[in-house]
C-alpha cells in the first residue's frame, strides 16, 4: 500500500513567528510606524501572501504599502537562519515517518523563495518527495489532489493548522489532522482528528493505517450481510481504547456506528463465582453471551433492526440497572471488545476478528498504572492467580490468534505494528 501525508508548512512544521514577528516590528519602525497588534499577526499565519499583507496593512493609510512589504520580506529572510525554528520534534518525526515508509509531501502558501530558504535552513528539504507553494488561481484543494494523483497513492493524511489544509483534505476524502499548536485553528475546524505536538503524529498514523485496513477489509463484506467486528486481546492490551479509536474513524468516514463492550453484559457475583474452581468459573459463567446472541446477534444476522433498550449489570452494585441503548441495522457497523470473545455461542456472528497481542509481563505493568491506584497493590495478586491464568487457558482452548483476521502488536501503545491481516481470506504477515 502507497501511504502519503501531506503537510503544511507554517504552524504545522515551521514556527513562523519566530522570525516574522521579529522582521515585521523591524520594517514598521524603519517606517516609523507602531506595529500591528501581536494576536492579530498569529491569526494571519498561514494565509496566501496576498491576502496576508492586506489584512495585516489594513487601516493604515497613507503609507508606502509596496515598501513596508519589501522591508518585511527582506528582515525576514536575514532573519531566518539565526532566530527560525522549527516545532520541537518536527525532523525526528518526519524521519521516523519516512523510515517507515511513507511518503512525505509539502504544500505551503508561502512563494517558492520563502519555503526554500526554511527547508533549506533547517536541511529537511530531501525528506519530501513533492513541494508545492502558491500558485495562482489553484486552491490547496487542487494542489494537494495534484500531489496524491501524481504520486499515486491510496492512503492520504493531510496535516495543517488551517481551515484551507482541513478543507483540502475534506474535499479529497483524505484523512485531515489538525496541528492544534499551530496558529489558525479555532472551533469552526473539524478536523478527523487532532494532535498538540507533532511527535503525536506517529503513534496517530500508526493507529490510522490499521484502521485503514480494517475499513478496507470491511468493504470487501457482502453488502446484504451484517457486519460485526470483534475486538479480543487480554487485560490491558488495549482493546477499549482501540475500539473507541475506530469508532472514531469509521464515525468521520459517516459510517453508522454500534459500539458494544462485553463488559456491559457481565453475569451477577452469584453467577460468576459459581462453581469450585474459580478460572473455569470465570470463563464459563462471567458473561452472558446468550443474551448478546439472542437481543442483538441473531436478529441482526436474520437481517432485522435491532432498535430497543437492554438492562445490564452494574458491576459496582452487582444490580442490573445499566441501561444500553441498541439501534442497529443492515447499514450498521458492530464493533464488540472485550476479552473471552471467540467462542460459542457469538463467534459464528463476527465478520471480522481483530487480537490486540501484549505479553503478560506487560499485562502486570499497566495493571499497575491502571488498577493499583484504585484498588491497591494488593490486586496485582488477583491478576496473577486468576486473571493472567484465565487468559492463558482461554489462548490455549479457543487460540483467538488463529482465528484473527487482525493482529495488533500493542506492546508499545506509542507505535502499534499490524503483524498479520487477511486481504481477502488468505493470511498476510509483516
Amino acid at each position: 500500500m502507497k501511504k502519503l501525508i501531506i503537510f503544511d508548512l507554517d504552524g504545522t512544521l515551521y514556527k513562523t513567528d519566530t522570525v516574522l514577528l521579529k522582521a515585521i516590528e523591524k520594517a514598521f519602525n524603519d517606517m516609523h510606524l507602531s506595529s500591528p497588534d501581536k494576536n492579530n499577526i498569529l491569526k494571519l499565519i498561514g494565509e496566501k501572501s496576498e491576502d496576508f499583507f492586506n489584512k495585516l496593512l489594513n487601516g493604515y493609510e497613507n503609507i508606502n504599502k509596496q515598501k513596508i512589504i519589501e522591508k518585511i520580506s527582506y528582515y525576514e529572510k536575514e532573519l531566518l537562519k539565526e532566530h527560525g525554528e522549527l516545532y520541537l520534534n518536527t525532523i525526528s518525526t518526519l524521519r521516523k515517518l519516512k523510515g517507515n515508509d511513507y511518503q512525505l509531501a509539502l504544500c505551503s502558501n508561502g512563494s517558492k523563495e520563502y519555503v526554500e530558504k526554511i527547508l533549506y535552513a533547517h536541511h529537511i528539504k530531501e525528506l519530501f518527495s513533492v513541494i508545492k507553494h502558491k500558485q495562482i488561481n489553484k486552491s490547496k484543494s487542487d494542489q494537494v489532489k495534484e500531489i496524491a494523483i501524481n504520486l499515486n497513492t491510496e492512503f492520504v493524511i493531510v496535516v495543517g493548522d488551517s481551515y484551507h489544509d482541513i478543507q483540502a483534505a475534506v474535499d479529497n476524502n483524505f484523512i485531515s489532522v489538525a496541528a492544534n499548536y499551530g496558529y489558525q485553528l479555532g472551533s469552526e475546524v473539524n478536523a478527523d482528528f487532532g494532535i498538540n505536538e507533532i511527535s503525536e503524529l506517529f503513534p496517530l498514523v500508526c493507529k490510522l493505517e490499521i484502521a485503514y485496513n480494517i475499513e478496507a477489509r470491511l468493504l470487501k463484506l457482502p453488502q446484504n450481510q451484517s457486519k460485526v467486528i470483534g475486538i479480543n486481546g487480554v487485560d490491558t492490551s488495549g482493546k477499549t481504547t482501540f475500539a473507541r479509536f475506530l469508532v472514531k474513524f469509521l464515525t468521520n468516514k459517516n459510517y453508522k456506528v454500534q459500539s458494544i463492550g462485553i463488559d456491559e453484559f457481565h453475569n451477577a457475583s452469584k453467577k460468576r463465582n459459581s462453581g469450585n474452581n474459580p478460572i473455569d468459573s470465570y470463563i464459563d459463567n462471567a458473561f452472558n453471551l446468550d443474551l448478546l446472541k439472542e437481543e442483538i446477534l441473531q436478529p441482526l444476522k436474520n437481517k432485522q433492526v435491532v432498535k430497543k433498550q437492554l438492562k445490564l449489570l452494574d458491576l459496582d452494585s452487582d444490580l442490573y440497572t445499566n441501561v444500553k441503548d441498541i439501534d442497529i441495522d443492515m447499514n450498521t457497523i458492530v464493533i464488540i471488545e472485550g476479552v473471552l470473545l471467540y467462542r460459542e455461542p457469538i463467534e459464528e456472528y463476527l465478520n471480522i476478528k481483530i487480537y490486540i497481542d501484549i505479553s503478560f509481563n506487560e499485562v502486570l505493568k499497566r495493571a499497575e498504572i491502571r488498577d493499583v491506584p484504585k484498588y491497591g497493590v494488593k490486586f496485582l495478586a488477583k491478576y496473577k492467580n486468576k486473571y493472567i491464568p484465565i487468559q492463558k487457558k482461554y489462548l490455549k482452548k479457543y487460540k483467538p490468534k488463529h482465528k484473527s483476521d487482525f493482529i495488533i502488536d500493542n506492546n508499545n501503545f506509542n507505535e502499534p505494528k499490524l503483524i498479520k491481516y487477511k486481504a481477502n481470506n488468505e493470511n498476510t504477515k509483516r
